[in-house]
């Protein structure tokens, strides 16, 4: 299982998304609501919630196979916990916050999670950075979509691709991934 989501909150800032009673209510339950407007940092607070609902949302869609349909207000965030519940699942979350960025990820421990500045050079940086932590060349592996539609990587010649975990907002990139040989 594995799943990750990246704010910019100098982008994230500017829209002041907290003070939209709207999008508020067809975002978040009411628990989480008072979470936010009760916070000494409403944006942040908005952000790391909605982070964990996306994160938990590309998880629990390779851990239950559905199809790309996200319905956030379903997702119920604990900040206490840092997890979120979705159906009859629980899902528990890794969240790092910096003045620059919120990023949510659930993985296993072995996964790799990296973080890069400029989120325009993703495409191009992907292998490399996949090689680099795998110790390989990057003409030695392959990305592509699976056929639900996600990401995952491998060697050219092993048959069994490994999930990925992409997401980018702004000038930030965060990468989840498992090394081929853990």
């Amino acid at each position: 299982m594995i799943g990750n989501d990246i704010v910019d909150l100098t982008l994230a800032r500017k829209e002041n998304k907290s003070g939209l009673d709207r999008y508020l209510r067809k975002v978040f339950s009411e628990k989480e609501i008072e979470m936010i407007r009760s916070s000494e940092d409403p944006e942040l607070v908005l952000w790391q919630l909605w982070s964990m609902k996306e994160a938990t949302y590309k998880a629990h869609q390779r851990n239950t196979n559905f199809k790309k349909i996200l319905n956030p207000i379903k997702y119920q965030c604990d900040l206490t916990t840092v997890s979120v519940d979705i159906d009859n699942y629980s899902y528990k979350l890794s969240c790092t916050i910096t003045s620059d960025y919120v990023h949510s990820y659930i993985s296993w421990e072995k996964d790799q999670v990296k973080i890069l500045k400029n989120s325009d050079h993703l495409n191009a940086n992907l292998l490399e950075v996949l090689s680099e932590a795998n110790n390989m060349k990057k003409e030695a592996l392959l990305y592509f979509k699976n056929a639900n539609h996600l990401p995952v990587y491998s060697l050219q010649n092993k048959l069994e691709p490994l999930p990925l975990s992409l997401s980018h907002h702004g000038q930030f990139a965060a990468i989840v991934f498992p090394l081929i040989n853990s």
